[in-house]
């Protein structure tokens, strides 16, 4: 389906008879209620720079008077408004995963796909636009109400959407809930040619009973419907709704929407003829309870808040309030969101106390600039903290301990070594594939790579073992990123620096950011700020010079495509044998063994600082170019990262390189022994990620095979012979979500095809396609890169995951803990001697499964 890019304008030209609202997201009046602006036909856009939340009615209304049911001109669309959780899904990543889960689920039940699909702060928009306006007659509205209920009970969305008055954030307009962090919705996607009718939707959106609706939650005045009016009973029935709508709420416009909506149940309801203010007075006294409840049954943070509140005399004389509150007041500064804080002060500390309306006006507008103050000292802190740290000169001992190192002939090997008595077992081409991604921070290009994984795969754990080995100086480690936070950075942060985000999340956005300092080792962006002199709004840009490489790891089996082909994939080893090796290291804890200090490893982070960002020359750089596919687009940039693992390696052991000048530059001669490095570690990386199968999916594909073989012989089975994931989860011995997930790849890239769609609770029914699986040995070998390059020295060459000196004829066992030695090639052993290196014969024979290198353009990716 074509996903067109979509404008604010061309956004809402697709709503011509629409109305905007503007409700403040963080500011509320004397009376705690949120600050609203009247609403028209015309967008102002100044509004939300002062801090209003922009909205626009889906379904029409006239230029003039309310924007109410009984005002209604047309039925546009059908929309579902669904948020994640921020507590239950605290990165961006887990938020993304499951919005698509939810979107997939729709598309495997039938239901059409959404014309439009809005991100918002925590969640997102889904709006199905109608081919044709619908007359709202209340038959109609009927209707439309009624395939909305279903609609929003399938995905779970908010219950409001089933009002037709209801209003969406506008795209490309901030949200602003959290102050700090301004988020700007946008328009993930905008499918034209899906505009399915009111019809079609109803015939595809499942039945549901009203008892079922009601059940879920997603309908208030059902729950509440059994209640007749009487004072005691309308008490319990106000009691049961800010109940049932507080239950969730956050911040103090959740608390107003909630009252507001009592308030209207209460009306409607019980046809009350007290006058408002004292029904209001009853409403707001029971949402005070049930939300001073709610903040009592919160965190650690909260307890805290607490004991100092309660710590205050109830009888402390007026004047002494704000003085006895200033501890209190700057907790909550630092701890919770302004509208939570505003919230904590209007409501408990009010009740607590028993202080006036005046009082609390008072200790507000003593927290207002009290906090912002705070922030700015938190946050001048925060920048210097991020300041990067010069790489400190070194003592002449310090500087031979650290080329002791780099001169080392087997200083990869080496670097494996030290990271196995940090505590990594196993994952040997991993450690070393780390280490030169962060070490290729020197290059003009920095490498990324994307760690791939299930949960307590060992994912993050790897990688922190291996930056012990390099200076502060070297990376950036985040666990939360957002599009803003790269820009307000000192000038240089993020120069010649590696950025790892452990877990990746973060929005579209904050990917875009990303992927662009990638590509362009730059960002600019244009901001509007206050003149201080003139008081006029003036454009200013910013501008963070890179280059920058990423690491990051999830636990998706499938990320976005434009972040995936930047990045090298890499596979954390998930086997039972990794396992086991795993459980010896957890009990090597108990045993006493003591780990390297910080003593230890400084002379391997200064042997990083002694690096010089020298150029590469590659002599043999063509001989690669051949075995690449061609036929997949995503090589053009493979190629490009196997060639700088190539510089990385050649740039390391820069020590024991020849140097040329050229134009009066000196360039570092990369040699064979680079690229036999490059291959060990990166070959098998580097296929997995050009072809898009993870080792997870053709462990999977390989028991669809067999599971495949033991169902022919089944006469009662189809032809092929079919499965669902139940089955081939039970072939495995995996559990169910672990054989979903990774059977999306394989399914992706044609190794199953789904013969059944899912439909209710019978899972989709899969088949087996006859189609081979891509081989990690793609590259040629060394054997056959001296025969086209003869006069290329394999000096220096071995083994990085060994340490073998040379070619040995047959592979060896790695060096063990008892007996560290690296193993050699004795001189003249083996076939095809070609001279010594560092007083160690060295042999030469092409290993067999790279015999013949296998033509990459007869898979057929």
């Amino acid at each position: 389906m074509n996903n067109q890019k979509l404008s604010q304008s061309d956004f809402l030209a697709l709503f011509p008879d629409t109305r905007f609202r503007y409700i403040h997201d963080y500011k509320v009046n004397e009376e705690g209620k949120k600050i609203t602006r009247q609403g028209t036909n015309v967008l102002d856009l100044s509004l939300n720079k002062e801090g209003f939340g922009t909205f626009f009615t889906v379904n029409g209304f006239p230029s003039t008077g309310k924007a109410e049911e009984a005002n209604l001109v047309s039925l546009n669309a059908s929309y579902v408004d669904f948020d994640i959780d921020p507590k239950k899904y605290p990165t961006q990543e887990d938020r993304d995963s499951i919005i698509q889960e939810a979107i997939m689920r729709g598309v495997e039940a039938g239901i059409p796909t959404p014309t439009v699909i809005n991100r918002t702060w925590k969640g997102v928009h889904l709006i199905w636009l109608y081919p044709e306006k619908l007359s709202p007659t209340p038959e109609n509205v009927a209707w439309w109400r009624n395939v909305q209920k279903r609609l929003v009970h399938f995905y779970n969305g908010d219950r409001n959407c089933t009002d037709p008055t209801r209003v969406l954030r506008v795209p490309y307009t901030l949200h602003l809930k959290n102050p700090k962090e301004p988020f700007e919705v946008y328009v993930q996607s905008y499918k034209p040619e899906c505009r399915p009718t009111l019809d079609a939707l109803d015939k595809s959106v499942p039945q549901y009973s009203e008892k079922e609706i009601s059940a879920s939650g997603l309908s208030m005045k059902e729950v509440l419907a059994g209640l007749r009016p009487g004072k005691g009973l309308r008490h319990k029935g106000i009691m049961m709704m800010a109940s049932l709508l507080l239950k969730d709420a956050e911040t103090l416009e959740d608390v107003e929407d909630a009252r507001r909506k009592v308030y209207a149940w209460d009306k409607q309801k019980n046809g009350s003829t007290e006058p408002d203010r004292e029904r209001h007075d009853e409403i707001d006294n029971v949402i005070a309870w049930v939300v001073r409840k709610k903040h009592e049954s919160q965190s650690e943070k909260t307890q805290r808040h607490e004991a100092l509140l309660n710590g205050i005399s109830k009888d402390i004389p007026k004047e002494s309030v704000l003085d006895a509150l200033k501890p209190l007041l700057e907790e909550l500064a630092l701890d919770v969101e302004p509208a939570e804080a505003e919230m904590y002060i209007r409501h408990k500390v009010k009740d607590t106390l028993s202080l006036t309306v005046e009082d609390i006006k008072t200790i507000v507008g003593y927290f207002k600039p009290m906090r912002k103050r705070m922030l700015e000292e938190a946050e001048a802190e925060r920048k210097s903290a991020m300041q990067v740290q010069p790489e400190e000169s070194l003592s002449d001992e310090e500087i031979a301990e650290a080329e002791k190192i780099l001169k080392s002939p087997t200083l990869l090997y080496d670097i494996l070594q030290m990271a196995k008595k940090l505590g990594v077992v196993g994952e040997e081409k991993n450690v070393l594939l780390h280490y030169v991604v962060v070490t290729s921070r020197k290059l003009d290009r920095p490498l990324s790579v994307t760690v791939k994984g299930d949960s307590a795969a060992g994912k993050s754990f790897t990688l922190t073992i291996v930056l012990k080995l390099f200076p502060e100086s070297a990376y950036i480690d985040l666990t939360e990123a957002t599009p803003q936070s790269f820009f307000y950075t000192p000038e240089d942060h993020f120069k010649h620096r590696v950025i790892v985000i452990f877990e990746k999340h973060g929005s579209e956005r904050a990917d875009y950011a990303i992927r662009t300092l990638q590509s362009e080792g730059k960002l600019k962006i244009q901001v509007t700020v206050k003149n201080p002199v003139t008081g006029a709004f003036e454009a200013q840009t910013i501008e963070r010079e890179g280059p920058t490489g990423f690491i990051t790891t999830t636990t998706a089996s499938v990320i976005h495509n434009e972040n995936d082909t930047r990045n090298i994939s890499m596979f954390p080893d998930q086997s039972q044998a990794q396992t086991e090796r795993v459980y010896e290291a957890i009990e090597g804890r108990y045993t006493g063994v003591k780990k390297p200090g910080d003593d230890e490893l400084k002379p391997w982070r200064d042997a990083q600082t002694l690096l010089k960002p020298l150029k590469v020359r590659i002599p043999f750089v063509e001989g690669f170019r051949k075995h690449f596919p061609r036929n997949i687009i995503r090589t053009r940039r493979d190629y490009g990262h196997f060639l700088a693992i190539i510089e990385t390696s050649a740039l390391l052991h820069q020590m024991q390189r020849q140097k040329i000048e050229i134009d009066g530059e000196t360039y570092i001669l990369a040699t064979l022994a680079d690229a036999h490095i490059a291959m060990v570690i990166v070959e098998e990386s580097l296929s997995k990620s050009i072809y898009e199968l993870p080792e997870k999916s053709i462990e999977v594909i390989k028991g669809a095979r067999e599971l495949s073989t033991e169902l022919s012989d089944d006469p009662e089975a189809t032809d092929p012979p079919t499965f669902n994931i139940t089955a081939l989860a039970k072939k495995l011995g995996w559990d169910r979500d672990t054989v979903s997930k990774w059977t999306k790849p394989a399914t992706k890239k044609g190794y199953l095809t789904i013969v059944t769609e899912s439909k209710g609770s019978k899972g989709a029914e899969y088949k087996l396609e006859e189609k081979e699986l891509p081989t990690d040995a793609f590259l040629p070998s060394i054997a056959v890169l001296l025969a086209d390059y003869p006069n290329e020295s394999i000096e220096g060459i071995y083994d990085p995951l060994t340490g073998c000196l040379g070619f040995p004829q047959e592979s060896t066992d790695a060096p063990t803990q008892a007996d560290p030695t690296p193993k050699t090639t004795p001189r003249g052993e083996g076939n095809g001697s070609v001279g010594g290196v560092n007083g160690v014969g060295a042999s030469v024979q092409a290993d067999a499964s790279r015999e013949t290198s296998p033509d990459p353009s007869s898979f057929d990716f």
